[in-house]
């Protein structure tokens, strides 16, 4: 037995359908294919963040940052005891999704005039209403200051800095390696 051929399941059944059933058929998937559109667009951006996209919210965050790095630094051989602080521009900003309207004005007695009016979008949140985030400026690095054992080894303070200038992308004028001071016994 020969199994049927899909294109022919679909010409049998274009065929056993009415004018008017067809056109209910296609405005049904047009207005299906509309409400995905919309439901789509309308859902805010997700606010879960991974380690390497985590805004520095808190003094917190940004304690940890130094704390990772350090990490990282100390994993470097001859590095020894690591101590690290960031410093940034500003804090991180969020952008929000505004609606804007554009009018242009015409008279004979004057050029065209054009006026602007935008709002933010507003949805509804858990917390209530709140603005539609469409994303997070995060704050830039403006300098980083290492102290560890290991800074008067040149090829070490090399490394340090050209891992550090490679992770916040910074030139590494604004990096600077300088030697712990030895602990007393």
């Amino acid at each position: 037995m020969k199994m049927p051929n899909i294109q022919d399941i679909i010409s049998k059944f274009r065929q056993g359908l009415d004018k008017n059933t067809k056109i209910k058929i296609y405005v049904a998937a047009l207005f299906l294919c509309l409400a995905v559109i919309v439901l789509t667009s309308l859902k805010p951006f997700s606010s879960t963040k991974d380690e390497t996209t985590k805004a520095l919210d808190t003094k917190t965050d940004c304690s940890q940052l130094n704390d990772q790095l350090a990490a990282l630094i100390g994993k470097i051989n001859g590095a020894g005891r690591v101590k690290v602080m960031i410093t940034f521009d500003a804090s991180d900003e969020n952008v929000y999704a505004k609606d804007t309207d554009e009018e242009f004005e015409n008279n004979e007695s004057s050029p065209i005039e054009q006026r602007m009016k935008s709002e933010y979008i507003i949805i509804k949140g858990s917390d209530g209403e709140e603005g539609l985030k469409i994303k997070n400026v995060y704050p830039t690095v403006r300098g980083v200051a290492v102290v560890c054992d290991g800074a008067n080894d040149p090829n070490v303070k090399g490394q340090i800095v050209s891992v550090v200038s490679a992770l916040f992308d910074i030139n590494s004028t604004r990096i600077s390696v300088a030697e712990m001071a030895k602990q007393e016994e």
